[in-house]
């Protein structure tokens, strides 16, 4: 297979509503009630929103296509009724200075959401996501880069300790009426 990764732009905001609410639907939809997760769903990816944190000029998103891909249904079946063509497999957001969701710190990059979608986890492209986030940061001369991720994500905090992050603090992630406990990772560059 063979994938394309672009920035995105403005007129990508409802792919990009859609893929977000699909990709953390199939992660985390195991440890909410289905109430808790559609208001999340509902207000995290509201399409507004989205173009929104597009037009941020202290943010950037990267969209993942997969060229010649059938895109799935919920399920992971391949849907007949879609032609083949660029499909949206995953995406990348990055925050700097007051786009930043946590740490205050100028010189610094967060790295908020690596997605991807179930049916291609496991080929290397969380990687590729990865690897744009630490050219951009050092691109824009940033010192390090951050991100947080749920205490339980355990594969995903395998993965970026295996990249050099440090556990700096934690925070709170409201998820409806819970609430969890995030590590604040860290990697100087």
């Amino acid at each position: 297979m063979e994938y394309s990764l672009r920035q995105a732009a403005l007129e990508d905001a409802e792919t990009l509503a859609a893929l977000g609410r699909r990709t953390f639907y199939q992660t985390f939809v195991d440890f909410y009630s289905k109430a808790t997760m559609e208001r999340y769903l509902s207000d995290a990816f509201d399409l507004g929103r989205v173009a929104r944190e597009l037009a941020c000029p202290q943010s950037r998103f990267w969209l993942l296509e997969d060229i010649g891909h059938r895109e799935t249904d919920e399920a992971g079946k391949e849907r007949e009724d879609v032609a083949k063509g660029l499909v949206a497999v995953g995406y990348l957001k990055l925050n700097w200075g007051e786009a930043q969701t946590d740490l205050s710190e100028h010189d610094g990059l967060e790295i908020e959401r690596i997605y991807l979608l179930a049916e291609v986890q496991g080929r290397g492209l969380g990687r590729v996501l990865y690897d744009k986030a630490i050219t951009e940061a050092q691109e824009q001369g940033r010192d390090f880069v951050w991100l947080g991720v749920w205490e339980n994500n355990h594969p995903a905090i395998a993965f970026y300790r295996s990249r050099g992050f440090v556990e700096v603090g934690t925070h709170s992630f409201q998820m409806g009426d819970v609430v969890d406990r995030d590590l604040i990772m860290r990697r100087d560059l």
